[in-house]
């Protein structure tokens, strides 16, 4: 399940250099609004699943 969040997180990564790219050639900085929202959810997640590891493997542990 993890491999599945780090996959997450380069595609997250890959999705940003593509719309940085993207600024960068239509030389446009209102382009850089959805690279901020991107990264701002793939943090959200990252954070969040990390959490949800956290105690699921708390809730495991105790029988």
């Amino acid at each position: 399940m993890l491999d599945r969040a780090v996959a997450l997180d380069v595609l997250v990564a890959v999705i940003m250099a593509g719309l940085g790219l993207r600024a960068i050639i239509a030389d446009e900085p209102w382009e850089l609004v959805p690279m901020l929202v991107v990264s701002l959810v793939g943090f959200t997640g990252s954070a969040a699943f990390a959490r949800f590891m956290l105690y699921r493997d708390d809730q495991v542990a105790d029988p």
